[in-house]
């Protein structure tokens, strides 16, 4: 603790501030963790859609970056069908300008989001 106080006052950043957290290298144990419990995001997207008003807007994201976007994206697929919900998407992104991706660091492109249309 003593240590992130010392960089963020070095930094001069807020303590309240919110920063993002990126884990490089994860180990083993995080990667069998989201295999053991990736039903939740599932779980995630189906309790999101059934408070969704028919014809409202869902914005589903993950920061994760071991959560790969095909996964991602079967698992929101999977929660919408759950919620017995359709819909369309009308946009898909990841990190803006403001995040970038580093060519050698993967673990820098962790963010993905869908905005969904609901019926």
């Amino acid at each position: 603790i003593k240590g992130v106080r010392s960089v963020r006052a070095e930094m001069n950043v807020p303590a309240a501030a919110k920063i993002p957290l990126v884990l490089t290298n994860a180990s083993e144990t995080s990667a069998a963790r989201l295999a053991k419990h990736i039903d939740v995001i599932a779980t995630m997207a189906r309790l999101s859609a059934a408070v969704t008003s028919p014809g409202g807007f869902l914005f589903f994201a993950s920061c994760s970056y071991n959560l790969d976007r095909a996964t991602f994206d079967e698992q929101l697929r999977l929660g919408l069908a759950d919620a017995r919900r359709t819909g369309r998407v009308l946009r898909e992104s990841a990190a803006a300008a403001d995040h970038p991706v580093h060519p050698a660091l993967p673990e820098s492109s962790y963010l993905k989001a869908a905005i969904l249309q609901l019926d």
